[in-house]
């Protein structure tokens, strides 16, 4: 995979050194592996077809899960609009005029979902810890200093990064509770 076609910013320290919870940089770590529990059950026997445990009629894989699956559409979107405030509110503290922030903002509401202008692949890959880059999004046209503009960027690159593996670890996490509710309801009869 092409790394420098998205942001080459580093990633915040904070999800990987010092969080007390590490469930979403595993997940990020696992799905970059190609360790995710992923269809791993058909090998064992234990589901019946690869289509979506969520009732998707989709073959499942991390791309479903993690940006087609309905199950978690909400949970997308809410996220996308929480994002999109939080980097309008960076944006507007960086005197960035309004016209000007409507790229930014795009990029930030489409960054759950396939979206041709965002993503460099046309496949969103924020599950794998990848962003698009923003040099591309705020320039020294938008902003002439550079420390004032290397700085907004990574503000607002720390903050998809860190939202984009939570918000992984929230929805793998959710099949991981569904899937034991489920194997553990089995059990039982």
């Amino acid at each position: 995979m092409l790394s420098h076609i998205y942001d080459t910013s580093p990633p915040p320290d904070y999800p990987y050194s010092r969080a007390l919870s590490a469930h979403s940089a595993v997940i990020q770590l696992y799905a970059r592996s190609g360790q995710l529990h992923i269809r791993i059950y058909l090998n064992i026997g234990k589901l019946p077809s690869s289509l979506c445990r969520m009732g998707c009629d989709a073959v499942e894989s991390m791309h479903h899960i993690f940006v087609d699956c309905i199950h978690f559409s909400h949970w997308r979107i809410d996220t996308a609009s929480e994002l999109v405030a939080r980097t309008a509110a960076k944006l507007n503290e960086a005197g960035l005029p309004d016209e000007e922030q409507v790229s930014v903002l795009l990029a930030a509401k489409s960054l759950f979902i396939d979206d041709d202008l965002t993503w460099p692949l046309r496949m969103s890959q924020y599950y794998l810890g990848h962003i698009p880059s923003l040099r591309g999004f705020i320039t020294v046209a938008n902003i002439p200093g550079v420390v004032k503009r290397r700085k907004l960027l990574t503000h607002i690159s720390a903050d998809w990064h860190t939202t984009s593996i939570r918000l992984a670890g929230r929805i793998f996490g959710s099949i991981q509770r569904t899937m034991a509710a489920r194997a553990a309801e089995q059990f039982c009869l």
